[in-house]
């Protein structure tokens, strides 16, 4: 706010049809053109150690338990360094324990989950480049 205050020459007012057009233009947070976790910061998501995911169908397993949350949106799983990253929807939270469980109930031992302040597309292609 104080950064548009300052481009536009101060105090935002009807009276200015100029100033009044440009702030009709702004889009406010959580609409369609800036969601909620359009950055690396709002993004939370959650990094999932799993011991016991070996396979294609374990990943499988994994992923279906967890997209069938209504918090969950983009998931990442990565077998070779057995981790499981799963991004909130726009505008929504993860709960953490929840999905501890749903790994856990589905067969496998969670290690370790830390919330981390990168989307899943950031994630996956850090560990790309690990390769």
């Amino acid at each position: 706010v104080l950064i548009l205050l300052a481009l536009f020459g101060g105090m935002l007012t009807p009276a200015d049809p100029y100033k009044s057009s440009m702030l009709s233009r702004l889009k406010p947070i959580g609409t369609p053109n800036f969601p909620l976790a359009a950055t690396a910061q709002d993004a939370g998501t959650a990094k999932i150690s799993v011991n016991g995911m070996v396979c294609s169908f374990c990943a499988q397993g994994i992923e279906k338990r967890v997209t069938a949350m209504p918090e969950a949106g983009p998931l990442y799983i990565n077998l070779s360094r057995k981790v499981v990253a799963v991004q909130p929807k726009a505008g929504q939270r993860l709960d953490v324990e929840r999905l501890r469980r749903e790994i856990q109930d589905a067969g496998y031992e969670v290690t370790a989950i830390e919330v981390v302040p990168k989307t899943v597309a950031m994630l996956r292609d850090e560990y790309r480049a690990k390769k």
